[in-house]
């Protein structure tokens, strides 16, 4: 049987993955969603990109 879930690290990232449900997890204490984007880390987006 296939299997009815699986969960990508970084997945939010690829574009052509197909998905039904995209979770984003944001660290509250650290979030750095107030700053610019950054290359590398968990700042690697910028806040818009939780409206995809």
């Amino acid at each position: 049987d296939p299997p009815g879930s699986i969960v990508l690290d970084d997945g939010f990232q690829h574009r052509r993955v197909h998905r039904d449900l995209d979770i984003v997890l944001v660290d509250a204490v650290h979030s750095g969603l107030d700053r610019g984007m950054l290359p590398s880390g968990p700042r690697r987006e910028p806040r818009s990109a939780l409206r995809r």
